[in-house]
């Protein structure tokens, strides 16, 4: 979970970028020297140490955990490293529009600040080199076992986004997006078992009497699955997984160590605690809340025109989702305690799997999704000498679950009757965005109120002949025409109804003409003559058909 908080924090800071939090000059070679940083703290934090600072290393050493997302919102605030992908390669690197492969290069900077942090906490913490060896190939799994969802989504959404229709449809169409999403998490939970079986390193668990044995608890269970697998972390960490919703891709993993150092009747203890989760449907609930927290946040910010208000409560959502998901998993945890204990009916099993897997770090100390063995003990125990502690937990959990499954509900519901309101309008503004003017115009005709900017479009659809309307680039030579007879305020208006349509090519006229028409519209607003002086002069980083426009425009009014 380390690695994808991490990654989330990574996309926010190419979001920040992207909406203007950054300094506009480019030096990727301060990009690269950056992977130096974990490697400086490292070895400072050692000298610190053998000094007898202990405490002033010891904040070294645990900054290095936020290392790779601050240095890469470095890299693409301050260094311009987005910036310099667009100009080196001419793809997009846009968060906020849809995926392309220039995004996964933008990424790719914080993948190597990770693994640089891999390796200086493997060399500074593993004196053996082949337990070196072993525990940086099982970090660098993990984190591409964080990574390759986020890349097939994004592979995939670049797919989906080269077909016109379909990514007009998603990005105009309220209920389209909707349906998107959905499908998306749809599709990605059932490929979940796959992604992280390949990127984790296993193989089926071979036929033993250990196995036997779990088969038959499973059996006891009613608990169905498709397979028992061996995890092989190179002996890093004990621990074990229900991978999958279904009984025909669940996949239960051991790792190496577990399998290695805990007795038969602690691996049933596990196993137990395992189908726990699944038998109360953990990962259900949490992406009920999780849908929740995010269809409220949807709605929230639809009500704010601001992209920084938006992108903050988005923010202010996932630390929330973030704390919420915490305090739920520990407290899943001891549901899974208690339905292990009630499953196998041996306390002393359970306990004993936990100690061994807890190990001395976690005996004392809560982490975010777990709480300490300390505690899971005498939860266990407590539960041993009076069922109603369990009944107790159980009864809190369940009311917090109807919370999440109610809000989720009304959150989906508040949303679908919105998106169904909004499709009339919705459909004009996809087509439109397609150029089918006909098309848009005869919808336009069912609307009782089209909004302003609706109006604005249909207006200047109407302007064109049918000639025009066959023409692909009707709106960009309109554009240029207003440009030409003087009208910067309509050249404007054409442009941004070219730029609904999700071509990029004329964005940078179409700033240049906003921030001149801008300035027009202050001078007139503050009761003096126009100041802003010849537009031609801006446009020098255009092509020469905007340089021509823009000459004629200021040959126009005698600049």
């Amino acid at each position: 979970m380390e690695h994808l908080v991490h990654i989330v924090l990574a996309v926010f800071a190419l979001a920040a970028a992207e909406m203007g939090a950054r300094v506009h000059f480019e030096l990727p070679g301060a990009v690269a020297l950056l992977a130096l940083v974990p490697y400086a703290l490292g070895t400072y934090s050692r000298a610190l140490y053998l000094r007898g600072r202990f405490r002033l290393s010891q904040w070294l050493w645990r900054s290095l955990h936020w290392c790779s997302p601050v240095l890469f919102a470095i890299a693409v605030c301050v260094f311009g490293w987005a910036a310099t992908i667009e100009r080196w390669t001419g793809a997009s690197t846009s968060l906020l529009g849809w995926p392309e492969p220039g995004l996964l290069l933008a990424l790719a900077p914080f993948v190597f600040y990770a693994l640089a942090v891999i390796d200086v906490r493997v060399r500074h913490t593993e004196p053996d080199p082949a337990t070196r060896a072993a525990s940086r190939r099982f970090q660098s799994r993990m984190l591409i076992s964080a990574l390759v969802p986020m890349t097939v989504f994004a592979l995939g959404a670049w797919l989906v986004g080269r077909q016109p229709a379909w990514r007009v449809g998603v990005e105009h169409v309220g209920l389209y997006g909707l349906g998107f999403v959905v499908v998306s998490v749809g599709l990605f939970t059932l490929a979940l078992p796959w992604i992280l079986r390949a990127s984790w390193d296993t193989q089926p668990l071979e036929p033993s009497p250990l196995r036997s044995l779990l088969e038959d608890v499973a059996r006891h269970a009613r608990f169905r699955y498709r397979q028992f697998a061996l995890w092989r972390t190179g002996d890093m960490l004990a621990n074990a997984a229900v991978v999958g919703l279904g009984p025909f891709d669940r996949v239960v993993l051991f790792s190496d160590v577990l399998l290695s150092t805990l007795s038969p009747r602690e691996v049933v203890a596990v196993l137990a605690h395992e189908i726990g989760h699944a038998k109360r449907h953990h990962v259900v609930i949490f992406v009920t809340w999780t849908g929740a927290v995010f269809l409220a946040g949807d709605l929230v910010g639809r009500e704010f025109e601001s992209e920084w208000i938006a992108g903050g409560i988005v923010l202010a959502l996932f630390v929330a989702w973030h704390r919420l998901f915490g305090w739920l998993s520990r407290r899943f945890e001891l549901e899974a305690d208690l339905f292990a204990l009630r499953l196998t009916r041996d306390p002393s099993g359970i306990i004993g799997a936990l100690d061994r897997v807890g190990g001395a770090h976690s005996r004392q100390l809560d982490s975010w999704r777990h709480f300490s063995t300390a505690k899971r003990i005498a939860f266990v125990e407590a539960v041993a000498a009076d069922e109603r502690v369990g009944v107790a937990l159980e009864r809190r959990l369940r009311t917090w679950t109807w919370i999440g499954v109610v809000a989720c509900v009304l959150a989906l519901g508040v949303s679908i009757v919105r998106l169904a309101g909004d499709l009339p309008r919705d459909r004009v503004s996809a087509a439109l965005a397609l150029g089918e003017w006909d098309h848009a115009a005869a919808l336009a005709e069912r609307l009782g109120e089209p909004t302003p900017e609706l109006s604005r479009w249909l207006e200047l659809v109407a302007k064109l002949d049918a000639t025009e309307r066959t023409k692909p680039d009707a709106a960009v030579t309109r554009s240029r025409s207003a440009l030409a007879a003087g009208e910067p305020k309509l050249a404007l208006d054409w442009l941004t109804l070219e730029l609904h349509s999700g071509r990029r090519e004329q964005i940078a006229a179409a700033d240049v003409l906003a921030d001149y028409v801008e300035a027009e519209a202050a001078d007139l607003a503050e009761g003096r003559l126009p100041t802003v002086g010849p537009l031609e002069p801006r446009c020098a980083d255009l092509d020469p058909a905007w340089r021509a426009a823009a000459a004629e425009h200021d040959r126009h009014f005698g600049r």
